[in-house]
């Protein structure tokens, strides 16, 4: 049998419609197959019960502790409305077929309170599990996991690296607003190529403006404020005056050394 093309397209149509859409066909979770990696047992809000059954998973415990107060030159809901956090599991596999690792939360955890603790429960697979924390630039979030399993006596967790503060000071604020302004350009440039992308597409440009300027607002505030700390510092620093010692004083005396010579 030939087949014959009039045009390109109707060879991808072809191809497309006789080779690719037969052959390569996405998981579909009810169907008594368990298509790993793109299915898995269940776990959470994740993989097919249906297919693959459920998973093994150990209870933890997730103590969140933020306090963004303390900075006397970077506002405290500067730092808390930049902060955000979630739980991800390290998963070489679902990067080696394109997928994002999975997180316990469908959104990352925001901040309302400027000092708080929070605590959250989990029931996770065996794996490698990270604390995703995004734009704690302050370093004012700080936390530990625990084994829960013993809920009347959690077993703490070793994290790799130590989940602790850092201090502030003026070398951390100078980082802070790199930070920001890093970010902000970063944020800029991705929206700018997505409205390149599809200049009619209205919702990405209105959201593209609220995300900037909610960015831009937090850089115009940390500017104000730093402002404000380098001239309270100055006022409080003590002057110093330095007299400059006469300078006639050595001329004088090699001109009466020369003089005396002479005669």
């Amino acid at each position: 049998m030939t087949t014959t093309f009039s045009s390109n397209d109707e060879v991808l149509a072809y191809i497309g419609n006789q080779i690719l859409t037969p052959t390569w066909v996405d998981p579909v979770c009810g169907d008594g197959n368990c298509e790993y990696p793109w299915e898995f047992p269940a776990w959470g809000r994740f993989g097919c019960k249906a297919d693959c059954g459920e998973a093994t998973t150990t209870p933890i415990l997730v103590q969140v502790i933020s306090n963004f107060i303390g900075s006397t030159s970077v506002s405290a809901s500067v730092l808390m409305a930049a902060a955000s956090w979630n739980l991800c599991l390290d998963d070489a596999v679902r990067r080696s077929i394109g997928e994002a690792d999975l997180c316990w939360f469908a959104d990352d955890q925001t901040f309302s309170s400027l000092q708080a603790t929070d605590l959250e429960t989990m029931d996770v697979v065996d794996g490698t599990w990270y604390v995703y924390l995004k734009g704690d630039y302050a370093g004012r979030v700080s936390g530990a996991v625990y084994d829960y399993r013993n809920s009347s006596d959690p077993v703490k967790l070793v994290t790799n690296p130590t989940w602790s503060t850092c201090s502030l000071s003026s070398t951390s604020t100078a980082s802070t607003s790199r930070r920001l302004l890093s970010e902000f350009t970063q944020e800029h440039l991705a929206n700018r190529r997505k409205l390149l992308a599809d200049p009619n597409d209205k919702d990405s440009i209105i959201a593209a403006k609220e995300s900037l300027q909610v960015t831009l607002t937090a850089l115009q505030d940390l500017a104000k404020q730093l402002q404000a700390a380098s001239q309270e510092a100055n006022a409080k620093a003590p002057q110093k005056v330095t007299q400059a010692p006469p300078q006639d004083d050595k001329r004088t005396q090699r001109r009466k050394r020369y003089v005396h010579k002479s005669q």
